[in-house]
C-alpha cells in the first residue's frame, strides 16, 4: 500500500523444487563439524518492508546456538531439523511441519539429513 513500494506480483507460486543458487553457509566459528553446502532462491523480495520469501536447502550440519538474525517462518518440504534454545528446550521440525523463530531467539541447529524449506524472513 506504500507509494514507493516495488512492483511485485500479488500471487507468487512457491514451487517446492525451484532451482536454487549457492548461498552462504553458517559462520565457521559456530559450526560443529564440516561446512554444509547451502543453496537458496528468493522468490519474493520487497526492499521496502524487507520481507523475503523463498526456498532454501542444505546438506546435514550442526551449529552452536546464536541469536537468530531475523524473524523467520519456515516450512519443511523435506528432511528434519532439531532446533534448541539456550535452556535446552528442543523442537524437532519434520517434513510438512512449520515453525516460527523470532529475531534474537538463541537457536542451535542440528540436521542429520538433507533439509529443504520454504522461508519467510524479515
Amino acid at each position: 500500500d506504500q507509494a514507493d513500494a516495488p512492483v511485485c506480483p500479488g500471487l507468487t507460486l512457491l514451487a517446492p523444487y525451484t532451482l536454487l543458487n549457492p548461498s552462504a553457509a553458517p559462520e565457521p566459528q559456530i559450526l560443529i563439524g564440516p561446512t554444509p553446502q547451502c543453496r537458496a532462491f528468493n522468490l519474493f523480495d520487497d526492499t521496502v518492508t524487507e520481507l523475503r520469501v523463498g526456498i532454501w536447502d542444505s546438506t546435514p550440519y550442526a551449529r552452536h546456538g546464536r541469536p537468530h538474525k531475523l524473524h523467520e517462518l519456515m516450512h519443511l518440504l523435506e528432511g528434519s531439523v532439531t532446533l534448541q534454545d539456550n535452556e535446552g528446550a528442543k523442537v524437532t521440525v519434520k517434513t510438512g511441519d512449520t515453525v516460527f523463530v523470532a529475531k534474537g531467539t538463541p537457536c542451535a541447529w542440528t540436521s542429520t539429513v538433507y533439509v529443504r524449506k520454504v522461508y519467510a524472513v524479515k
